[in-house]
């Protein structure tokens, strides 16, 4: 902790806890420097934060004095202490899906990008447009083409804080008979299209992908699938399914729904680009996300629509309202322009593959079970047998480890946020406990 927030702190728990009450007289500057054997700067800076803060107000030439009501202080109180029972927990080692590489994302260079949007005070005071600011979705364009061979103009992108949100969009342009055809585990989709009441049919997979032969027993309209994460093994799907599956969708009039989920952070497999470039009928809408790539918490993700639901969204565009802030979109878009989302890409993926290849070795050491990469999540798949998975999960807790539920007998233990030199004891530690849980 700094030093002027030391003084920040404890000037704010006095009026806070009642020992400075609205109106008292803070010391002077020149006695809260004896006090704190602090510099003049550091006291000043201290100030200036609790004026900001709402804490204090000045009197020219007289000094600061206490500016905050009973009931502020009181729900100040009630603040603090939400805010320490729901204190982020500290971990060990997170091997959750959802985590991401902590230090690779320059904060800085995105701090400026903001600060550069604010400042136009113009665009910050207009509503975004509903379908996507336009200068990303131009930028988008281009990213898109370069990295995953998609095919698209600025007017058929539509922009959202998810792929989730832009799947409700897409599906009440659908017709309402729709049946679409899905892989199992794709839970938040499949939530979407239920929402809207449309028959849903999980299809069979194999190692190698989608069963084309158990999709060929159903009459569908839509084929949703991943196709950065496909089959039993989760791999990229190959050309040769891919071939398959769209002279199938394009004798049958069937739409596809491509999630290519961080489908450019190829660090194991070959590189390969989306389905959505090679098709010759139109039929494929693409969804991208950047969640991962970036910050989880900077929700941007894209849709590719097809010239068919282009035009029906067009129709009626004015109906909905943008689901993405306004301010990230712009300054994302200047971040892609200038080059920095392909170089953090490239700096992900020499991350990830060394981290994934210190996992394969900690695993093959550590842990006597069958185990797969899925590349696009960025996780390991363990085949657990004869294990008291309750109790693994609750030592797991007890030793400040955090995991994935575990589903189907299968732990996924990610080694985004993990520093490369922490897994082989990472794993030895997860494979005491999974043997200390052995039935």
């Amino acid at each position: 902790m700094k030093k002027y927030e030391k003084v920040y702190f404890k000037y704010r728990e006095d009026i806070i806890n009642g020992y400075l009450k609205k109106g008292a007289q803070l010391p002077s500057i020149r006695k809260s420097c004896e006090m704190f054997k602090a510099s003049q700067t550091t006291i000043e800076h201290a100030y200036e934060k609790l004026l900001i803060d709402g804490y204090i107000y000045s009197v020219p030439q007289i000094g600061y004095f206490v500016n905050i009501e009973e009931e502020r202080i009181q729900l100040h109180k009630q603040f603090d202490q939400y805010s320490m029972i729901h204190k982020p927990v500290s971990y060990l080692y997170d091997f959750r899906s959802q985590t991401v590489s902590q230090d690779s994302f320059e904060v800085s260079t995105w701090k400026r990008y903001i600060k550069d949007v604010l400042d136009d005070r113009i665009n910050m005071s207009t509503y975004g447009d509903s379908q996507g600011e336009y200068v990303l979705r131009e930028a988008i364009c281009q990213y898109a083409y370069k990295i995953r061979g998609v095919l698209s103009q600025p007017d058929k992108i539509l922009i959202g804080s998810n792929y989730q949100s832009l799947l409700f969009i897409l599906c009440g342009l659908f017709e309402k008979e729709t049946v679409i055809a899905m892989e199992k585990e794709a839970d938040q989709a499949q939530r979407v299209f239920e929402s809207y009441g449309y028959e849903v049919k999980i299809i069979n997979s194999n190692d190698g992908g989608i069963d084309v032969e158990d999709l060929k027993k159903y009459d569908v309209d839509v084929l949703y699938m991943n196709s950065a994460s496909q089959g039993n093994k989760k791999r990229p799907i190959s050309n040769h399914l891919r071939e398959e599956l769209m002279t199938y969708t394009t004798e049958h009039n069937i739409l596809i729904i491509e999630d290519d989920y961080n489908g450019e952070l190829t660090y194991a497999s070959k590189h390969h680009h989306a389905m959505q470039g090679f098709s010759k009928n139109d039929n494929i809408i693409y969804c991208g996300s950047f969640s991962r790539l970036l910050l989880p918490s900077l929700r941007i993700s894209y849709m590719v629509l097809n010239d068919q639901y282009s035009k029906i969204y067009q129709h009626f565009k004015n109906d909905y309202g943008p689901t993405a802030s306004k301010l990230e979109q712009l300054a994302f878009s200047r971040y892609i322009v200038d080059g920095y989302l392909e170089k953090h890409l490239r700096k992900l993926k020499k991350e990830y593959k060394e981290k994934y290849i210190e996992m394969k070795k900690a695993i093959e050491e550590h842990l006597p079970y069958q185990h797969y990469l899925n590349e696009a999540y960025l996780c390991y798949c363990i085949e657990l047998k004869d294990i008291d998975e309750n109790r693994l999960e609750e030592k797991c807790i007890e030793n400040k480890i955090a995991i994935n539920p575990i589903v189907h007998h299968i732990l996924k233990i990610s080694f985004a946020s993990i520093d490369t030199k922490k897994i082989n004891q990472s794993i030895s530690l997860l494979s005491k406990l999974i043997q200390e849980c052995c039935l």
